[in-house]
């Protein structure tokens, strides 16, 4: 069993601190823009079910992604031991945290643009 880290190498760099932040902000910026695509698409008939298909796939891809890397960021920072299982499981609380926090940040978006324009 190697030993514990100290508390001085816990903490996050700045690099971690904005890559965290990228993760969780992220997919909930994306979401309008998507959405707005997607059904854009969608309505105006020009796009093939491929496309259609893809626009979410890559966000649901995009979604899961940040949250492994804010799993993984925040599992290394306890020590190397059981980091797999560690990462997976932070990265399944953002994934919970993501239900909450992209829903509101796309919608918060889409009445940001609404209003400025």
């Amino acid at each position: 069993m190697e030993p514990e880290l100290p508390p001085n190498s816990r903490r996050y760099t700045p690099g971690e601190h904005t890559l965290m932040w990228a993760g969780l902000l992220l997919p909930g910026l994306l979401s309008p823009f998507a959405m707005i695509l997607w059904f854009g698409m969608s309505y105006a008939g020009s796009a093939n079910e491929l496309l259609l298909l893809g626009i979410p796939l890559l966000w649901l891809v995009l979604l899961l992604g940040c949250c492994w890397m804010c799993g993984w960021i925040h599992a290394t920072k306890r020590g190397p031991d059981a980091l797999k299982a560690r990462a997976a499981k932070a990265g399944g609380l953002f994934l919970l945290g993501q239900i909450l926090l992209a829903p509101l940040l796309g919608f918060g978006a889409c009445l940001v643009m609404v209003r400025m324009g």
